[in-house]
């Protein structure tokens, strides 16, 4: 058989055999879904925590569409229960390990996200001067990138003009670009800079009506979509709605917010599903749209990581694990040739992949092919370090909101790759040097300057803090 037609994320997808695993999955599923659940309504404020977002995004992304995709593990694996073991262990071991460290430290999340609705209230939510820094950063990418490449060779300009060829177009115009500092600049902006600018825009906008922000973000949003990547549109898109939703919504309640994400996830899609539809030179319908949006709504963001955890567990079965070569940061400290695992397997699995096709996945795949069933402890250990990016939000003054709305996209993007890529090329270490600059300097409508303050105890009853005076 064609190894590119042994996998298919929508053909693969079915109701799971009735065995063991299948029992211990669901067992798994339905434990984390009640414990995040429980969470959204008492302890909503433990969502500031960068793990928990990751964990999040791992079981609606992860952990229930794996349930899907156990009766075609079962078929191909030699070993099956290796998949079922290392997604469902990493959820139980990650909760046991991760809620004492949460409810160690409620009370000063607790304060934090009472800072936070205080800073909305009092329309204190972005520092002018961050603007300045972020727009300086966009504009000089911007402009190197076209001293290097011109317009009409980038993804963008193909998209309108020769769309069939904008699979091409799009991997010289980033991935293939002649120099790697930029490679990585761009990377940077994409994934940090522009979203930061873009959430600052939308509060700018919404709550001062200020204009000249809809040009800042038009220009953030640009910045990202010169390669044309679905994922930049959607990227834009969703910093939007985000930032939208923190600032009108008085309290999360988990029903709202549930509806939310959902519309979210459709207006998302409608950008994707463009430059898919054009890229296949299919005509604009709706039932064109509806199909693209289904696909990439439901196949591409739903089940796209769990598809790709079995596509890795089945490859590491029929050939070996790489250990460190796999990682090439540690591949070079260890002196030890780099493996490229995801060019490996998409050149090997994916329909249509070309030579620089890449097949990322979830971490505890991307990790089981390195280090085998040791994934999930070191999965664990990884997922709750970037809690460590929490203690910006002790520094003095600062806007809490752009922050966390970048904790939410950063968990969406950590929950399909690895930690090492969210962390360098996802431009994750950049965010402590950016709260050091967006400490709040102006003063509020009442001449009070913020500050952390005292920690608000709630109110009896409730998970609500007092407003301290």
């Amino acid at each position: 058989m064609n190894q590119k037609q042994l996998f298919d994320t929508m053909g693969d997808f079915s109701l799971p055999p009735a065995d063991a695993a299948t029992v211990f999955a669901v067992a798994c599923s339905v434990l984390v879904f009640a414990v995040l659940s429980a969470i959204a309504v008492r302890r909503v404020h433990w969502y500031l925590r960068p793990s928990l977002l990751i964990f999040g995004a791992y079981a609606l992304r992860v952990q229930w569409p794996s349930i899907f995709y156990l009766r075609k593990v079962a078929e191909t694996a030699p070993t099956p229960w290796h998949y079922t073991f290392i997604i469902h262990g990493f959820a139980l071991l990650y909760l046991v390990v991760a809620i004492p460290l949460l409810m160690a430290g409620d009370r000063r999340m607790r304060a934090t996200w009472a800072r936070m609705r205080r800073q909305i209230e009092s329309k204190q939510v972005w520092p002018g001067h961050l603007t300045a820094i972020l727009l300086t950063v966009t504009l000089l990418t911007m402009l190197w990138y076209f001293l290097t490449i011109p317009f009409t060779e980038t993804g963008l300009y193909y998209l309108f003009t020769s769309p069939t060829e904008l699979t091409a177009a799009r991997e010289a115009s980033w991935k293939l670009l002649p120099s790697e500092t930029l490679i990585y600049l761009y990377s940077w902006n994409y994934n940090t800079f522009a979203p930061m600018l873009l959430a600052g825009a939308t509060v700018m906008l919404l709550q001062r009506g200020r204009l000249d922000y809809l040009l800042f973000g038009s220009l953030a949003a640009l910045s990202t979509f010169l390669s044309a990547n679905r994922g930049g549109v959607a990227q834009a898109v969703l910093v939007v709605l985000v930032t939208y939703f923190l600032l009108r919504a008085k309290r999360i309640r988990m029903l709202r917010t549930a509806l939310y994400i959902a519309l979210c996830g459709a207006l998302v899609s409608l950008g994707p599903a463009y430059i898919s539809l054009k890229r296949e030179g299919r005509e604009l319908t709706p039932a064109a749209y509806a199909e693209r949006i289904n696909s990439i709504l439901f196949g591409r963001s739903i089940l796209g990581p769990a598809h790709t955890v079995k596509m890795y567990v089945y490859h590491t079965q029929v050939s070996e694990y790489r250990g460190l070569a796999g990682i090439r940061p540690l591949a070079i400290l260890a002196g030890t040739p780099y493996e490229n695992v995801s060019n490996e397997i998409g050149r090997q699995y994916v329909s249509g992949g070309g030579p620089t096709t890449i097949c990322n996945t979830n971490f505890v795949g991307a990790y089981y092919i390195l280090f085998g069933l040791f994934t999930v402890p070191l999965c664990v250990a990884g997922v709750l370090l970037f809690d460590l990016f929490a203690l910006v939000f002790r520094i003095q003054n600062l806007t809490v909101l752009p922050f966390f709305v970048l904790f939410i996209l950063k968990a969406l993007l950590l929950s399909e790759g690895v930690f090492t890529t969210g962390l360098i090329t996802g431009g994750l270490w950049l965010i402590p040097l950016l709260a050091l600059v967006a400490r709040q300097r102006e003063k509020t409508t009442s001449g009070e300057v913020f500050r952390a303050g005292p920690r608000p105890r709630a109110i009896p009853g409730t998970s609500e803090p007092r407003q301290t005076t």
